[in-house]
């Protein structure tokens, strides 16, 4: 029950990861008891790999099969050869969300959003921010930690 005057964000109870470049992972994912999967393209996916690993993904999400579960893809970051192409593929994918790694500030999540929205990804596409490290905490707080979020209060 979220505490008087809060918003309540729902978190997910099971995500499923799986390594982009495992057809046989991506299949089996499909018969799994899990609310979200999520396909890596980032550290799960040999950099030799990534390439045939996006086209693999894409050719999975289209195929479907994953019945009511979100389906995320996570990209490589902005800051490597694959991102940009890897967000421009999930927005075309019919994924349910991009799940962005290593998030280190705001501009990295507008940055990934223009490429979501030049690629024409849709309006109800969410995205997922990895926040890896904690210092993006007392960096960016408006952003990653606003006002509205459900929080435990110490008892007075």
């Amino acid at each position: 029950m979220p505490l008087e005057g809060s918003t309540l964000i729902a978190g997910k109870w099971q995500v499923l990861y799986m390594p982009g470049s495992n057809a046989k992972a991506i299949a089996k994912a499909r018969t799994l008891p899990a609310d979200s999967i999520c396909i890596d393209l980032e550290d799960a996916v040999a950099p030799s790999v990534k390439e045939d690993a996006r086209m693999q993904v894409l050719a999975a999400i289209q195929e479907g099969g994953f019945g009511a579960r979100e389906v995320a893809v996570r990209a490589n970051g902005l800051d490597t050869p694959w991102g940009e192409d890897d967000i421009a593929m999930i927005a075309q994918s019919g994924a349910h969300a991009l799940c962005l790694p290593k998030v280190d500030s705001i501009e990295t999540v507008v940055a990934a959003h223009k490429v979501l929205k030049e690629a024409g990804a849709p309006p109800t596409m969410s995205l997922w921010c990895m926040i890896e490290t904690p210092m993006v905490r007392y960096q960016q707080p408006r952003y990653f930690y606003p006002e509205k979020c459900a929080r435990r209060q110490h008892p007075a």
